[in-house]
């Protein structure tokens, strides 16, 4: 006969075993349900049969090169095999791979991205998104037939605000990206060079996040909200360029970028010497730009100035540096 202890440990291996098997049923019919509700909205939602795995201590879903698609075929997003994996205890906090090649398509367009290394951390909050952090590697990205963008490390993080009112026009999604070693293509003719040593940003969204029809149609709905990016730091490393700084950004009535920013800027002589090089600023403007830097750096080699964003002119104090170019959203809003 068995021992009283021998059979609580009996009874401990069956209910937990019971339990994995209860959980894993669970993970299935939330695959399906999530599924059949974008079936609803107009999606055409491919994932195979997905193969739950895992026992004892975890819950491994695999995907087989899954492919969703938008209401209207307005977007097609083909993915390489995911795997996602949670401890059956633990279902709020799930760990995901997706590493490969995610093939975008969008108003006509493809969008290739390769990913060398591509995995992250989900977590739920009352079974629903609260916050995701992406681990990249080897980012290759090509749209259509241009060169690609590269980077060689990428990482990033996007939160909700711990409110219920994050369902429909929240208010305060924070997101931080860092992107390192990064290539640009050179067809874009980058006035400081292909190389961009870093880029770092740690921003809130303020304003009412609707979706509407269309991403413009999304912004400006936004924007007239009183929609502001508050930027409580950014970095970017550009070969002579080094710039740190904070700032607020929002849309103007055409969708394009303006605001104000202060940034401690180190290399203010060599970049203007480039930028003339290129052809993006004249002589005047980085004289201006030369003299506003020696005038308030007293010697250190960086200086802390002003910079703002105003019908696509980009100011270093008073001074007008270049014209940006218009942000063209998905080929909809046309300056």
């Amino acid at each position: 006969m068995l021992s009283a202890a021998g059979l609580l440990l009996v009874l401990l291996v069956g209910g937990y075993t019971a339990y994995w098997y209860s959980i894993a049923a669970q993970v299935r019919s939330g695959i399906q349900d999530w599924s059949a509700g974008r079936t609803a909205e107009g999606w055409t939602v491919e994932l195979g049969s997905p193969d739950v795995s895992g026992f004892p201590f975890r819950i491994d879903v695999r995907l087989k090169t899954p492919r969703l698609t938008g209401p209207e075929r307005k977007w097609v997003w083909a993915l390489p095999n995911i795997r996602a994996s949670a401890r059956p205890w633990q279902l709020q906090q799930i760990n995901i791979s997706a590493s490969g090649l995610h093939d975008i398509e969008t108003g006509g367009q493809r969008t290739d991205i390769q990913l060398a290394r591509a995995d992250g951390d989900l977590t739920l909050r009352s079974g629903r998104f609260a916050s995701a952090v992406a681990r990249l590697e080897g980012v290759r990205i090509r749209r259509g037939g241009l060169p690609p963008l590269q980077a060689d490390r990428l990482t990033g993080r996007l939160a909700l605000p711990p409110s219920p009112a994050g369902e429909k026009g929240n208010s305060g999604i924070s997101i931080v990206i860092d992107a390192r070693e990064i290539t640009l293509p050179k067809v874009w003719r980058p006035a400081l060079g292909t190389r961009v040593s870093r880029f770092s940003l740690d921003a809130r969204f303020r304003g009412k996040i609707v979706p509407g029809t269309t991403l413009p149609d999304t912004l400006s709905q936004w924007r007239d909200s009183g929609g502001t990016v508050e930027i409580s730091a950014f970095t970017l490393d550009w070969q002579t360029l080094s710039l740190t700084g904070d700032g607020t950004l929002a849309l103007d009535q055409n969708l394009q970028p303006l605001g104000a920013m202060t940034a401690e800027i180190a290399g203010i002589e060599k970049t203007t010497d480039a930028l003339i090089a290129a052809g993006a600023i004249n002589a005047r403007t980085a004289f201006a730009a030369k003299v506003a830097n020696r005038a308030l750096s007293w010697g250190k080699g960086s200086v802390r100035l002003p910079l703002s964003i105003q019908d696509r002119q980009l100011y270093l104090g008073p001074v007008p540096l270049f014209q940006l170019a218009p942000i063209d959203w998905v080929g909809v809003v046309k300056t």
